[in-house]
């Protein structure tokens, strides 16, 4: 066990990304016996105790929340930039591009579905990227809300589902998103 002079030896995101690698390739059915036996440093033999997870994570269910639980979006002002000021088809295109581009990769996705799986929306306070992103567009769209068809949120929700649902297709599918195609759809459905 660690004590306060005593510093570890495995640094917590090693023992989290590991985790997170082992839940993506096995949902979230990835075992501690198996994220504990992948565990590498260098220098030293593969693995680690499988008691060293539980001195650091309560359980197997704290070790996959905090594992799994969706990080921060980084730079999303720069993201959403485009249409911040002004929401037209090109506007549109250049934020779709960005957000497949960047948080809406193929690891936040499946991230986000195994958290989702598994946590059941059971505690609202867990709010995951998609519906921070949600609120973020909301807030930039309210100001420009006369360029909408429908309510900034409304709207919001449209655009960050399709997105979201795109990303979902090119990581079951293994393609590339016809992104025109998704900037067609989205004007007709929220610009006015």
């Amino acid at each position: 066990m660690t004590g306060p002079g005593r510093p570890r030896i495995i640094p917590d995101e090693l023992i989290l990304e590991t985790a997170r690698r082992i839940y993506r390739e096995e949902l979230h059915l990835g075992s501690t016996h198996k994220i504990a036996a992948a565990i590498r440093l260098p220098s030293q033999a593969p693995g680690i105790p499988q008691a060293t997870l539980f001195q650091r994570f309560n359980n197997a269910d704290d070790l996959f929340f905090s594992a799994m639980s969706p990080r921060p979006i980084e730079n999303i002002v720069v993201l959403l930039r485009p249409i911040s000021e002004q929401i037209n088809q090109e506007t549109i295109r250049q934020a779709s591009q960005a957000l497949l581009n960047g948080p809406f990769d193929q690891n936040h996705i499946l991230d986000n579905l195994l958290f989702l799986t598994k946590a059941g929306f059971r505690d609202r306070t867990e709010r995951i990227e998609l519906l921070q992103l949600i609120q973020q567009v909301t807030t930039i769209w309210e100001p420009l809300a006369g360029q909408l068809r429908l309510p900034p949120g409304e709207a919001a929700q449209i655009f960050i589902s399709m997105i979201f649902t795109a990303a979902f297709v090119q990581y079951v599918t293994d393609e590339e998103p016809d992104v025109e195609l998704l900037v067609q759809r989205l004007t007709g459905a929220i610009l006015a």
